[in-house]
């Protein structure tokens, strides 16, 4: 399919310097607001203390949303799932605590609802776990039907930082 140009809402402009749209993502097709485009900043921004500021995009229209931002994590991406849910992919990072990674699952029926979403919390791990700078996420279905979630860290080409792939079972 050829690309078409999007216009994005004037808000994106009011996010922090390099802290921009951080995770998109397209409903897909027999899920509710299939075809819309998901974007989400990486963190709160002056107009939204307590918020990270996202948008649904769809037929030309924009419907500002928003994800409670909570404990310090930041979004670092996000990816649809086949009924239209979101996984929400965030990273913590303290120089006392060191780093951290969350995933959260936002319901289809949230992004309709009231905002900002909060999302129900399925995985939070630190430095006791093996986790770095957790970056990415995707998903798939196996060969056995089930739902596989695959998050990827970025090492920055820094000696303190590691690539790591991790996969989990969505249940």
């Amino acid at each position: 399919e050829k690309a078409t140009p999007l216009t994005l809402p004037e808000a994106v402009k009011d996010l922090p310097y390099n802290k921009g749209l951080e995770g998109i993502a397209v409903i897909p097709q027999g899920a509710p607001n299939a075809g819309a485009i998901v974007a989400f900043g990486e963190s709160e921004s002056e107009a939204t203390p307590g918020v990270i500021p996202g948008w649904l995009i769809a037929d030309g229209k924009t419907r500002d949303l928003g994800l409670t931002r909570t404990s310090g994590f930041d979004l670092t991406d996000i990816v649809a799932l086949p009924g239209g849910d979101l996984i929400v992919l965030e990273r913590h990072f303290s120089m006392f605590l060191g780093v951290a990674m969350r995933v959260r699952r936002i319901s289809a029926a949230d992004l309709d609802g009231p905002q900002p979403m909060n999302g129900t919390t399925l995985l939070t791990a630190g430095m006791a776990h093996a986790v770095d700078n957790m970056e990415g996420v995707a998903v798939h279905r196996d060969d056995a039907g089930r739902t596989i979630l695959t998050i990827v860290s970025d090492d920055n080409f820094s000696a303190l930082q590691r690539t790591l792939i991790l996969q989990f079972e969505l249940l």
